[in-house]
């Protein structure tokens, strides 16, 4: 399987989508719905406003097709996430962090850290994981930000490193 990000839709699965032509989709490759996938598990799990026996029918064709999907698993989990209130904290420690920049030890994205934030990383559920890249990514701005103010300036500050972001792992 080719890893790339962000493939293009071919035009006869884009069709197939337009008319929700449940037969054609189930003929194509995983590889070619790939970049329909979130869309087809957004049908399955939002309430319809056509309450008909043929949206019904519907609504089941697309959830056996993906029924078979191992990323359908991953991409409920993200949907899952409760957006209004993930953005409100991150408002929050935006606005912590201008404030009192990297050195900030509270944080309002994440509630505490036990083993490291690569173990706590790997043993989360989606929300967290999503929490957790945010606040990393929070804290090296912060971290830029200092820099970018102080490089003209004889005051020490260095960027350090990111134990989420430097593991090839991740």
């Amino acid at each position: 399987m080719d890893i790339t990000f962000m493939k293009p839709i071919q035009p006869k699965v884009f069709k197939a989508i337009k008319d929700l032509d449940i037969e054609a989709l189930k003929n194509f490759t995983q590889d070619e719905m790939r970049p329909i996938i979130p869309c087809l598990v957004r049908m399955a799990l939002i309430a319809p406003l056509d309450t008909t026996r043929a949206c019904g029918e519907a609504k089941k064709d697309v959830l056996t097709l993906l029924a078979g999907i191992d990323l359908v698993n991953f991409i409920v989990s993200l949907l899952s996430i409760e957006f209004n209130a993930l953005e409100s904290d991150l408002k929050k420690e935006q606005q912590m962090r201008l404030k009192n920049g990297s050195q900030c030890t509270e944080t309002f994205l994440i509630q505490s850290i036990n083993n490291g934030i690569t173990s706590d990383f790997e043993q989360s559920d989606s929300p967290r994981k999503v929490r957790l890249v945010l606040s990393e990514l929070l804290l090296m701005q912060a971290q830029l930000t200092e820099y970018n103010q102080n490089k003209n300036s004889n005051v020490e500050c260095g960027v350090k490193p990111s134990e989420l972001f430097d593991n090839d792992v991740y």
